[in-house]
């Protein structure tokens, strides 16, 4: 209470010397301008029977323009449901403040200062043409109303409706003649038609294909037919117009925004097209010297033949995403942050979901560079031996000697071994080796003798560079020999390894030398020789039981 007791005076007095300056800030244009944006009121549309008539923007008194938009229009619905209704009996009353718009002795509304001032006339003239409104609408809607429009209006309403019948009927009629053409003409023609890499052959399933896309096609015609002709019926029916203008309202705008979109669209489009012509050369540039390098007719130090598609591959994907990351700002709605947000996400999935591919799509890269293997390659991957019939960026495709085709991830590749048969032979130093266990009793010479004479008997082993035997070990009982031979044909080697054992058997029963070890020879007293009949002498005797007296 002092505080207040000692501003107050001080306050007093300093009005008293400066009064104008008070005044000056009260009245300030920030001030007004303040006063006037927190209490400017929203404008409302009178809209009697779904029809905007005018607009109301300023209030009168406690009156926002809401609350008098709506008795306004109250007020004109409960005129014009009187069966009785002259237009004589509209009248405007003057007083200091408001022109009142009457109808008899009910008061419809009142035009303002501030209502005349805003559409820039008068009271009494923005009061006559505010009749002129309502008369109007009134007259208008009382016509429509009327038994002579209705029982017109319906007739219309019922022709449309049979119209809109007969249209969706011819439609079925249509779609009807057009799956007998698919089924009887049509689709026997498209036998055996190609598109790329898709063929079809089955005249059935392209018959069920081909109808099943026309009857997605007269669906969509006739929801297009009924929605173009819905607004038509609708407009008939003078209540629910505003529903009509809604409606084209939902499909023009859409339409209108896209085609003004498209429009805005086409620098940004023929941009794209100009950068996407330039990468396309580029790419056509690199796939001339691919082919030109694969063929030969370009010879690049250290750059092998077979080195040309795969380089042009990994170029040609650069290319693409460099392309992308260049037309990226040009697309429609890059820049919103939903768009952006989706790529964020998609590229984290596909990080995410695709570790183990990209890894083997890595090892397929550096496994051709490596030039391990060739299609048509004889190889062996741990337990996996057979012909290289595919070579793509996430596995290589092996067929084995038994007809099986066995999947090997790249990755697995790089981890493990591979042993490239058909190099070695296409340089004629592939050998192959077998072993034989002979018992100590055998001369090894005679032993070395017999393996190379079967190794030069069987077909496919190459003369020059010789066989060669090697004693691979000294056991207790028996001694391991090794042959060697070399070929030339790496496909063959399961054939040539069986013709090879085979004539082992022989060269060594003509040299009288059992293949068995010295296990079975201890236990020999008294039994046949394990040698075929027509390798033994003529006057071979099974041996007997000897038996020693100890005297």
């Amino acid at each position: 209470m002092r505080r207040i007791r000692f501003i107050l005076p001080l306050w007093l007095f300093v009005t008293s010397l400066c009064p104008e300056c008070v005044s000056a800030q009260i009245d300030s244009p920030q001030t007004r301008a303040d006063s006037t944006r927190l209490k400017k009121p929203e404008p409302a549309v009178v809209a009697p029977y779904g029809d905007s008539l005018f607009t109301i923007y300023e209030k009168i008194g406690a009156y926002v323009p809401t609350v008098r938009a709506r008795a306004i229009t109250e007020r004109l619905e409960a005129i014009s449901e009187k069966s009785i209704f002259s237009l004589d009996s509209f009248r405007i009353e003057n007083s200091d403040f408001t022109t009142d718009i009457m109808y008899g002795d009910l008061p419809l509304m009142s035009v303002s200062d501030a209502d005349a001032k805003h559409e820039g006339a008068s009271r009494e003239e923005l009061a006559k043409l505010r009749v002129l409104q309502i008369q109007a609408s009134i007259s208008t809607y009382k016509e429509e109303f009327s038994w002579r429009i209705i029982v017109k209006k319906t007739l219309l309403l019922l022709l449309l409706l049979i119209i809109l019948s007969l249209i969706i009927l011819g439609i079925n009629k249509i779609f009807r003649w057009l799956y007998q053409l698919i089924r009887n003409t049509i689709s026997p023609r498209l036998k055996g038609f190609r598109i790329g890499k898709a063929q079809f052959t089955n005249a059935d399933k392209i018959s069920i294909l081909l109808i099943r896309i026309a009857q997605w096609i007269k669906v969509i015609v006739i929801i297009v037919v009924i929605y173009v002709s819905l607004p038509l019926i609708i407009y008939l029916i003078p209540s629910s117009r505003s529903f009509t203008d809604k409606l084209l309202e939902y499909t023009l705008t859409p339409l209108t925004h896209f085609i003004q979109s498209f429009i805005n669209y086409i620098p940004n489009l023929f941009t794209i097209a100009v950068i996407v012509l330039l990468f396309t050369l580029f790419i056509g540039l690199f796939r001339f010297l691919a082919e030109e390098i694969g063929r030969g007719s370009i010879i690049i130090s250290g750059f092998y033949r077979d080195w040309a598609v795969p380089t042009f591959n990994i170029i040609r994907f650069v290319l693409y995403a460099f392309m992308f990351i260049v037309i990226f700002p040009y697309l429609p709605g890059s820049s919103s942050p939903i768009f952006q947000g989706v790529s964020v996400f998609l590229g984290l999935l596909v990080s995410l979901g695709s570790a183990g591919s990209i890894s083997n799509i890595i090892a397929g890269i550096v496994i051709t560079y490596m030039r391990s293997f060739d299609l048509g390659d004889r190889i062996r991957i741990g337990d996996v031996e057979g012909d290289v019939v595919e070579k793509s960026m996430l596995v290589t495709r092996i067929r084995t000697i038994k007809n099986e085709e066995i999947s090997v991830p790249n990755n697995t590749l790089m981890n493990g071994n591979v042993i490239n048969f058909s190099k070695m032979a296409r340089e004629n130093k592939l050998i192959i080796y077998t072993s034989v266990t002979i018992g100590y009793d055998a001369p090894w010479r005679d032993v070395h003798l017999a393996l190379i004479n079967a190794a030069s008997k069987t077909e496919r082993i190459l003369k020059d560079p010789k066989p060669f035997v090697l004693q691979r070990a000294l056991n207790d009982f028996y001694v391991e020999y090794q042959i060697n031979a070399y070929i030339h044909d790496a496909q063959a080697m399961a054939d040539i390894y069986s013709d090879l054992h085979q004539s082992i058997q022989d060269s060594f029963n003509e040299a009288g030398i059992e293949i068995m070890s010295s296990h079975y020879m201890n236990l020999r007293d008294g039994n046949k020789t394990t040698i075929p009949e027509n390798y033994l002498p003529k006057d071979y005797e099974r041996p007997g039981f000897k038996i020693e007296e100890d005297s």
